[in-house]
C-alpha cells in the first residue's frame, strides 16, 4: 500500500489531500482536509487525480480559511458530479435538527449588517449576502446531509475505521469544553449584534448566521496575532534560540481555533498527525493517553495553524517528531512564526535526526531559513526546507 500527501496554496488557508492506494488492484481511498479557497489547481486535482471522488471530506473547524473553498467546491459546476462518501464538520449540529421558524425581517437585516462588517468573500465566488455557507449547503442538500456526521466530533469520539487497507483515524481534539465555549461565544456575538438572546428554536438559514458570527469573531481576533519577531538581512543562531525559548500562549487563539479537530491517521504502525488549528496541549495530553510517555515519531506532521507561535509548544516538540513537517498556508502576517519554526527545527546540537519542512507559501522568514547565511545553521541542526509547489520536487509519499 502507498500513501501520499499533497497540499495546495489557497490564500492564507489550508488544503490537504491524503491519497491511499493499493498497488495491486488499482484501489484507492481519498481524504480531503480543509479548503480555504478553491483554486483552478485544486479543482483540476480533484477532477484528474481523484476522478471526482472524495471518500472522506474533513473540515477541521468553522474558520473561513478552512471551509470557504469547500463551500465553493460544493457549488462549482465543474464539480457538479463530485462523489463524496462521508463528511466530518463540527457546526452546531444538534441545534440544526430542531424545528425552524421563518427568518424575520429584523434578523435578516442583522445578518446583512454582519456581512457588511465581514466583507465579501473572494474565495467562494459566492456573495456573503446570498446567505450561502458550508453548513447551509450541507443541511439543504439531502445527499450531503445523509453523509454528514450528525454528532460533533471530540477527543472522546470513537476511532473512525476507514477499512482494513485504509487505516483508522484517532481523534485528539477538540475537547467538549472547547466546543461549548465556541458556542457560548457565538451566543454572545448574536446577542451583541441583535440585542436579543439566541432563540430556543433556530431560524431558517441558521447555519449561515453561525458562520457569519464566527467570521465576525475571527475579524475581532485578527489583531491579536501579536508582534512578529523578524530579521533584517538573515537570521542567526542566537535569534533562533531566543525564539525557541518563547512560551506558547494558547489563550491568544480564537474560540474557533481552540475547537479545531486534530487527529492521527494510523495503519500498519505508520502514523500521520494532522493538527488543524488545534490546541497543542490537548493534542499532547491525548497522544500520551494513547501512546504513552516518551517521544513519538510520525511519518509526517501537518503543523498547526500555518505555523502560529500560539499552537506549537516546547512540550509538543518534546513528545512528537517527524522527518517530514508540512507548513500549509499562512502569509507574512498570519503564521510562519519564528518561535514555532525554531521549536520544530532547532533541536540538540548533536541531533542526527534529519527534518524536512515542506511549505506551499513562501515568506521572508522561510527565505531567511533557506538563505546562504543560514547554511551553517541548517547543517548544524540537520534540517532543510522544500517548496512543496515546485514541480521538480517529488510528491511526498511512503509505503505502508
Amino acid at each position: 500500500m502507498k500513501a501520499s500527501i499533497k497540499t495546495f496554496p489557497c490564500k492564507d488557508g489550508d488544503c490537504i489531500f491524503m491519497n491511499l492506494e493499493g498497488t495491486e488492484y488499482n484501489e484507492s481511498y481519498n481524504i480531503m482536509i480543509d479548503c480555504g479557497c478553491l483554486t483552478d489547481s485544486i479543482a483540476d486535482y480533484i477532477t484528474n487525480k481523484l476522478n471526482k471522488r472524495v471518500d472522506l471530506l474533513i473540515a477541521t473547524h468553522i474558520d473561513s480559511d478552512h471551509i470557504d473553498g469547500i463551500t465553493a467546491m460544493l457549488h462549482d459546476k465543474r464539480l457538479s458530479d463530485l462523489q463524496i462518501h462521508k463528511i466530518i464538520y463540527n457546526c452546531y449540529q444538534g441545534y440544526f435538527l430542531k424545528e425552524r421558524q421563518p427568518l424575520t425581517k429584523t434578523i435578516s437585516e442583522k445578518m446583512n449588517l454582519i456581512a457588511d462588517i465581514v466583507g465579501e468573500n473572494e474565495c467562494t465566488n459566492i456573495g456573503i449576502k446570498s446567505s450561502v455557507s458550508l453548513g447551509a449547503t450541507i443541511s439543504k442538500n439531502v445527499g450531503l446531509k445523509s453523509i454528514w456526521n450528525d454528532v460533533a466530533i471530540t477527543e472522546n469520539t470513537e476511532p473512525l475505521f476507514l477499512g482494513e487497507k485504509w487505516g483508522t483515524l484517532y481523534f485528539l481534539a477538540p475537547t467538549k469544553t472547547a466546543l461549548d465555549r465556541l458556542y457560548r461565544k457565538l451566543r454572545q456575538e448574536y446577542a451583541s449584534v441583535t440585542g436579543c438572546k439566541i432563540p430556543d428554536v433556530p431560524y431558517d438559514n441558521w447555519e449561515t448566521m453561525i458562520e457569519l458570527l464566527t467570521k465576525l469573531e475571527g475579524c475581532r481576533k485578527r489583531p491579536f496575532y501579536g508582534r512578529k519577531i523578524g530579521s533584517v538581512g538573515g537570521i542567526d543562531e542566537g535569534l533562533l534560540l531566543d525564539a525557541k525559548n518563547e512560551e506558547c500562549q494558547e489563550g491568544s487563539l480564537s474560540e474557533a481555533n481552540k475547537a479545531s479537530l486534530a487527529f492521527v491517521w494510523e495503519c500498519n504502525e505508520h502514523r500521520v498527525l494532522f493538527m488543524g488549528d488545534a490546541l497543542c496541549s490537548t493534542v499532547v495530553k491525548n497522544l500520551i493517553k494513547r501512546y504513552g510517555d516518551g517521544k513519538h515519531i510520525f511519518d509526517a506532521i501537518k503543523i498547526a495553524h500555518h505555523g502560529s507561535k500560539y499552537n506549537t509548544s516546547s512540550d509538543f516538540c518534546d513528545n512528537v517528531d517527524s522527518h517530514t513537517y508540512f507548513l500549509t498556508g499562512g502569509s507574512e502576517s498570519v503564521g510562519h512564526d519564528i518561535e514555532c519554526l525554531s521549536k520544530l527545527l532547532i533541536r540538540r546540537n548533536a541531533d542526527s535526526f534529519h527534518r524536512q519542512l515542506r511549505y506551499n507559501v513562501s515568506t521572508n522568514i522561510l527565505k531567511d531559513f533557506k538563505s546562504d547565511v543560514a547554511k551553517g545553521i541548517r547543517r548544524k541542526y540537520n534540517f532543510d526546507l522544500v517548496d512543496d509547489t515546485d514541480i521538480n520536487i517529488p510528491q511526498y509519499e511512503f509505503e505502508y
